[in-house]
């Protein structure tokens, strides 16, 4: 009997996290079982700047893999996404592993130091093993397959209270607080339901809107409730350690139909187009815009999917060191980012979540910055190596003060930087622009997209996560997540096109702003709930 095999390897990795330099090596197919309909997929994993703490935070970073996969003559299709076994799984000692699911099934698994395997440094594990169980997936024995896996560094936000609102008097953006005091920051203790609005000590205010660019629908007057359901940063969950990557974009769409693809671009792809000419498909144009290099060539197929490629130096050539791989992904509206979540098996955070991924369970600072104070570097940056894996900042501030990218600290040319860019083995947590946990970015760069507290769309959020599949026009199929209106989706952390004000961890000026417009200011990243009962 044949077993499955695999012909190519087309994307072996979607490297989100370039400044940590994941890496996914020597994949096959071993050890099938015809009987179980399993096959084992073995690879070589590898990250710097690991770590696990056993002081607080209390946290650790994970990588999180999962496996697509095509029969070799499908040609215009989404690729499916690989049903991983609960047993068989292979890790070298040290680590642990945690299974991710949907609905029930497996979706991906988390790899991250055990508890032993504490302190720092570059991760390097090989021949992992993960039991794909194509029978569950509706695949013969004989059936000839391409697949690859992907990696995407997380971090690990442990369960426990913490407060969101920070007490401003200062520039109020719709912060939140105790209802009977706008000065008080409201302390989240569990994921049980929340009253929003009204004058209750026990209930949760928001400035009365004050500030906000679209306001939420209660207020001092109005009360509405906030589900159990709704996951309000209490519950251990996971985050994406940087918003999006260029890169990481064009592993998604290289990896969906022609019409899906045509969905999540701006330019237009669909069948029968063979010619280009706005060949930078995410901003529409025929050059870069805003250092979004994500581009195809200039004479496509008719009907087959296009490929993308990463090409910043406009040089026609894509996938070399110089191609702005690693730059954070913009050009990317609400349904490009739920689609690529949902494709990854991940699913939005929420905007409470977004306050605790800054400031774990701190006390709040009155407008601080993801880092944890007020100081925040106001100097015109100067780029070093644009576009490379190791583009840097060559004066970036030191000391106490944070760096960030936002309107008065820009770089030229004009657009978000590489993910990570402030943060060396040395870094301070300003210096490096960190949140208390270890993200990077929350403060600055893109907006990150979020699900927000502030109408009933929102609130109807549940958490489900992504299932690896997409409609057939190349949305996200979750049924509580808002839709491709952007209804219940808002922006926080400012960008670097934004002032200072929107940098701030309880800022909430664009909180329930639906926007539906792909901006150059704008992108995304997203979590998973971790350790289901």
């Amino acid at each position: 009997m044949k077993k499955i095999i695999t012909l190519q390897f087309t994307l072996l990795v979607a490297t989100i996290l370039v400044g940590n330099n994941i890496q996914i090596s020597n994949c096959a197919l071993v050890e099938a079982n015809a009987a179980e309909n399993y096959v084992m997929v073995q690879f070589d994993l590898s990250w710097e700047n690991s770590w696990r703490t056993t002081s607080a935070p209390y946290n650790f970073d994970a990588a999180w893999i999962f496996i697509k996969y095509k029969k070799t003559t499908d040609v215009d299709v989404q690729w499916g996404h690989a049903t991983l076994g609960q047993d068989g799984n292979s890790i070298p000692s040290g680590f642990d592993f945690y299974i991710g699911e949907t609905d029930g099934i497996n979706k991906g698994i988390f790899i991250y130091r055990d508890t032993d395997n504490t302190g720092s440094g570059t991760v390097s594990l090989t021949d992992i093993k993960l039991r794909w169980d194509y029978g569950e997936d509706g695949l013969p024995d004989n059936e000839e397959v391409d697949f690859n896996v992907f990696g995407i560094e997380m971090v690990f936000i442990p369960e426990g209270s913490f407060s969101v609102g920070d007490g401003t008097s200062n520039n109020v953006r719709g912060q939140l607080h105790r209802a009977n005091n706008e000065s008080v920051p409201f302390p989240i203790t569990s994921e049980g339901a929340i009253t929003l609005g009204g004058t209750s000590y026990n209930n949760m205010g928001n400035n009365n809107t004050d500030g906000m660019w679209v306001v939420d629908d209660f207020n001092s007057t109005t009360t509405k409730t906030l589900d159990a359901g709704f996951p309000k940063g209490y519950r251990a969950f996971a985050i994406m350690k940087h918003s999006i990557t260029q890169q990481a974009y064009v592993d998604f769409l290289n990896s969906i139909s022609r019409n899906q693809q045509n969905t999540r671009t701006t330019t237009d792809l669909s069948s029968p187009i063979t010619n280009v000419s706005n060949r930078f498909v995410m901003s529409g144009g025929q050059i870069m815009v805003d250092r979004n290099g994500i581009r195809c060539d200039a004479t496509i197929s008719a009907n087959v999917p296009v490929t993308f490629y990463c090409d910043y130096n406009s040089n026609g050539i894509g996938g070399e060191n110089g191609d702005g791989q690693h730059i954070a992904c913009n050009w990317i509206n609400w349904a490009d980012v739920s689609a690529f979540l949902d494709w990854a098996a991940l699913r939005p955070i929420t905007e409470l979540e977004f306050e605790k991924a800054c400031r774990g369970d701190q006390t709040p600072v009155a407008d601080e910055y993801a880092w944890g104070n007020t100081q925040l570097d106001n100097v015109n940056y100067i780029l070093a190596n644009p576009g490379m894996a190791n583009e840097y900042i060559s004066n970036p501030s030191t000391g106490n003060t944070g760096n960030a990218l936002h309107i008065d600290s820009p770089i030229t040319p004009e657009g978000p930087a590489r993910v990570g860019i402030f943060a060396t083995g040395s870094s301070s947590r300003p210096n490096a622009g960190a949140s208390y946990y270890g993200v990077m970015g929350l403060s600055g760069n893109v907006w990150k997209r979020v699900i927000s507290i502030g109408n009933q769309t929102g609130r109807n959020f549940t958490g489900q996560h992504g299932d690896g599949n997409l409609s057939s026009a190349g949305n996200s199929n979750q049924n509580y997540w808002p839709g491709t209106n952007a209804i219940g989706s808002g922006g926080r952390g400012g960008c670097y096109l934004y002032e200072t004000a929107s940098l701030r961890v309880s800022s909430r000026t664009d909180a329930a702003h639906a926007y539906i417009e792909r901006h150059g200011a704008v992108g995304g990243c997203g979590g998973r709930t971790i350790f289901d009962d």
